[in-house]
């Protein structure tokens, strides 16, 4: 257990492209089973393609995980970890590889704080179409601490990136 007396509001980001039928969901039932994460609110799957890596890579599903901890921002990382773990995600320098399953702290609460090798909230939280259009569906009024954007604003402000993410029937 952590420090942290009482439970904090966060956004995890949720993506697949490896198995995503299988390991998608598999990720939203052991985090909603966790003894530490209260799953409050999660949003419909999307599919886009990949972004950044090989052109020939599958596409991804994504959503959001609208969620309360009682563990601390490094706990809560580490536990996702585990998760990806679990579900046989292999890191690799690539960060755009394809992987079976990433779960990232999107946001904590209202934290803003470098940790060396990652970030609160991600960096792409507001301007990344497989974060912010899944937010602005489950959290509209969800504020970006470092721009002050809601998550709605955030959706319309892609210039048409938020076309590229397709709703999946329900998996």
């Amino acid at each position: 257990m952590t420090s942290q007396s009482e439970f904090v509001e966060v956004i995890i980001s949720v993506g697949s492209n490896i198995e995503k039928e299988r390991h998608f969901p598999e990720a939203i039932r052991l985090l909603r089973g966790h003894r530490n994460i209260e799953v409050k609110d999660v949003s419909r799957t999307y599919e886009s393609e990949a972004v950044g890596g090989p052109t020939d890579a599958p596409p991804f599903f994504n959503a959001v995980v609208v969620a309360r901890t009682d563990l601390g921002p490094e706990e809560l990382r580490n536990e996702l970890r585990e998760i990806e773990r679990v579900l046989g995600r292999v890191r690799t320098s690539d960060k755009n590889a394809p992987r079976t399953i990433d779960l990232d702290v999107a946001y904590y609460a209202d934290l803003v704080k470098d940790f060396g090798e990652w970030e609160v909230p991600d960096p792409q939280a507001a301007s990344a179409a497989h974060i912010a259009v899944p937010l602005a569906e489950v959290a509209p009024e969800w504020v970006d601490p470092r721009t002050g954007q809601t998550a709605f604003d955030a959706k319309v402000s892609l210039d048409g990136d938020g076309d590229l993410m397709r709703p999946v029937a329900d998996i």
